[in-house]
């Protein structure tokens, strides 16, 4: 039998072309031959041409403190296009994208106590989960999707304590954040411990998590201090170092993907150093080559890299993808955004996800079930003598009153336990007054 090795690169091509999204993933594992293939500009228009699979980007701007957002994809080779097809005006109400990863957005609402959504726009697919602890600010919000069928994500949220400076092991201040985890496989939220950046960093706002290496990764403010790296599996975060060489230009380093791994961007000029991360484990950086730049607008700036040989660039009133190969371009002109505050990459497939779409009663009681065991065995007690006198007289509302109210804040608790106590009084005495009668 002949090695798979004698096959020409042509027929590799030509076969991964008409796999789906989730095949090419696979592969990629497979060598790295396969994966230099799989990230390349023709690779993934002839995927999309011969898959219906979609390749683009999410523009998102703020307009008069409302969030606006357009779709823009690659069609083909030669063109460039705003796709209206794709949007988000499937939700319930408008929203502000806030992370995405492997065609899964997470959006939150823009009104005053904000509803989650998480949702595919390829198939208009949605589901609302619960809310985390929305009274402190959020900061950032991050998704890395753990399995596409069936489909399990994570939802990293980092928000502002009342006090985010405080004393940290030694006697320098530290930046602290809330960090809360979302699962979907247990539908909840858990609070881990308190993350303590060093001081004078903090994690910059209009920078979309960097997901590589089962992580997701932000460059701090001072970048000298470093990566900023969040691992999902474990539940834990460290700070590493960015490539020794790199750090002398502050205002020109960002953090990409390329082809899978953990890379950084150094802007020189009119080029840029592309360094990738070889050895995640030990922190093994290496400057794989040097990107030029000829041809572009002067007022336009690196946003994010594409895949290998094309860049994405901010400019007013549009976006431009450059090509290093050829140093060619093609512009999509945005009508209503003047200058793209964040850029979301989108690559997705048309499968259905079976996103649960509004939380159901049903839910909601699963949900209460699952804390009960937080509770003390007095507010069991009232619990269960409120339920009884509800189901007694069918008014099952007040149960989810009392259920609701019980898991507010301190204050409102001790008003609800008066509560209970009033009811079980009114119930005592009605029970009395029916044995008389």
């Amino acid at each position: 039998m002949a090695s798979s090795q004698t096959l020409p690169s042509d027929l590799y091509f030509e076969i991964l072309t008409r796999a789906s999204f989730d095949t090419v993933g696979r592969c990629r594992l497979v060598s790295k031959q396969w994966n230099h293939l799989t990230y390349d500009s023709s690779f993934i228009n002839q995927l999309s041409q011969r898959t219906k699979t979609t390749h683009g980007v999410f523009i998102q701007s703020s307009i008069s403190s409302n969030y606006i957002s357009t779709f823009v994809q690659a069609v083909g080779n030669n063109d460039v296009s705003n796709s209206e097809q794709l949007s988000l005006n499937f939700l319930p109400q408008p929203v502000k994208i806030e992370a995405a990863h492997q065609g899964i957005l997470v959006c939150v609402s823009q009104k005053r106590v904000p509803q989650y959504y998480v949702c595919k726009p390829t198939t208009r697919e949605w589901e609302q989960i619960h809310n985390p602890k929305t009274r402190y600010m959020t900061v950032k919000i991050a998704l890395m999707v753990l399995r596409s069928s069936p489909l399990r994500y994570k939802i990293v949220r980092f928000s502002e304590p009342k006090s985010p400076y405080s004393k940290y092991k030694s006697q320098e201040h530290c930046y602290n954040l809330r960090c809360e985890v979302y699962d979907s496989k247990a539908r909840a939220w858990k609070q881990l411990n308190n993350v303590a950046l060093p001081k004078d960093a903090y994690i910059l706002r209009f920078q979309p998590a960097v997901s590589a290496c089962g992580a997701l990764h932000w460059l701090l403010s001072d970048n000298r201090v470093g990566i900023f790296a969040f691992h999902v599996d474990e539940e834990n975060w460290e700070i590493f170092a960015p490539p020794c060489l790199a750090v002398d230009n502050v205002n020109g380093n960002q953090v990409v993907e390329y082809q899978g791994r953990l890379a950084w961007i150094c802007e020189v000029e009119d080029s840029m150093e592309l360094w990738v991360m070889e050895d995640y484990k030990n922190k093994v950086w290496s400057k794989r080559q040097i990107l030029r730049i000829k041809g572009l607008d002067r007022l336009a700036s690196f946003a994010t890299l594409c895949n290998n040989d094309v860049a994405l660039m901010r400019g007013f009133f549009k976006i431009i993808f450059y090509k290093f190969g050829d140093y060619s371009s093609k512009i999509a002109n945005l009508e209503e955004i003047s200058r793209p505050d964040e850029i979301f990459m989108l690559q997705s497939d048309s499968e259905p996800t079976r996103l649960k779409g509004p939380l159901k009663s049903w839910v909601i009681i699963r949900w209460f079930r699952s804390i009960k065991k937080k509770w003390s065995p007095i507010t069991k007690y009232r619990l269960r003598t409120v339920g009884k006198f509800c189901s007694t007289y069918g008014t099952y509302a007040i149960e989810f009153v009392f259920l609701f109210l019980a898991l507010r804040t301190q204050l409102i608790q001790r008003l609800t336990h008066y509560l209970y106590g009033v009811t079980h009084v009114l119930q005592t005495v009605l029970e009395y007054l029916l044995a008389g009668a």
